[in-house]
């Protein structure tokens, strides 16, 4: 900086004298420990002053609107490179500082007070089924929707549910949960695959009394058994409880059934 006021005065006189620093430099105060300026003397003898400056500094501040931390903040010299750093929480991530910039980190050179806000937003993870669409599907429930996929926040609780076709009983998730319907919270990318196996049903076949018969047991959707009812000595077969007279008889499974057969004895 300069200062202003040299000269030759008569005495008792009064001089003002002034420090101009340059940019980015501070006036700090006289050689004689006086810090104002500008300054008026009375002269009254030989005088010399001389005026100290000091670089600017300046207060950086770095905040977060929370979900995170950030660094940097200070006191710095004029033109100091700082370095600020914002770092997400966990499912957080880091949006952008308050003046738009997206750097992180980054870095800034000081001229002025500055104060920055690191924004941070919450993780978005997806959620999927990868369903065998031969043996049935997974949809998440919603409150009067179903959905096949989607994203949701971090920490958003979700319900699925897997629907097997028919013929098909589910089995469990493939991550080895057996709950159906199912509530989860999401913490990061979802791919869950509801496993299904072919439905099994007992095939009951009774006697009435006076005969056998065979074809019980437990069989899988679909199978096709044969059944049959074979009179004692001097009986004959009458009827299956259902009705049918077929004998021997051939059946498509497709639930839990109990079908007794009806013998009666020969008329001679």
């Amino acid at each position: 900086g300069i200062a202003t006021g040299s000269g030759t005065y008569d005495e008792g006189q009064e001089v003002t004298i002034e420090a101009a620093p340059r940019y980015s430099y501070k006036f700090v105060k006289w050689s004689d420990g006086n810090t104002d300026n500008p300054r008026t003397l009375t002269i009254n003898k030989d005088l010399t002053l001389t005026a100290e400056f000091a670089i600017e500094e300046y207060e950086v501040v770095i905040e977060s609107e929370g979900n995170g931390h950030v660094t940097g903040s200070g006191t710095y010299e004029h033109g100091s490179e700082v370095t600020i750093t914002a770092t997400p929480d966990e499912h957080y991530h880091f949006c952008g500082w308050s003046d738009g910039s997206t750097d992180n980190p980054r870095t800034l050179t000081i001229i002025q007070d500055k104060t920055l806000t690191a924004e941070f937003c919450i993780n978005r993870y997806s959620v999927k089924f990868e369903s065998d669409p031969n043996q049935g599907y997974a949809y998440g429930l919603g409150e009067d929707y179903l959905w096949g996929s989607t994203s949701v926040d971090a920490g958003e609780q979700i319900t699925i549910q897997a629907y097997p076709k028919n013929g098909y009983t589910f089995v469990n998730w493939s991550d080895g949960n057996t709950d159906n319907p199912r509530t989860l919270t999401i913490t990061q990318d979802t791919v869950l695959n509801p496993e299904c196996a072919i439905s099994k049903y007992q095939r009951t076949i009774e006697s009435a009394g006076n005969g056998s018969v065979s074809g019980s047991g437990t069989y899988e959707y679909g199978s096709e058994v044969t059944i049959t009812a074979t009179p004692d000595e001097h009986h004959h077969f009458v009827a299956w409880s259902d009705g049918s007279t077929d004998n021997p008889r051939n059946i498509i499974v497709t639930e839990n059934t109990t079908i007794s057969a009806t013998f009666a004895i020969d008329e001679h």
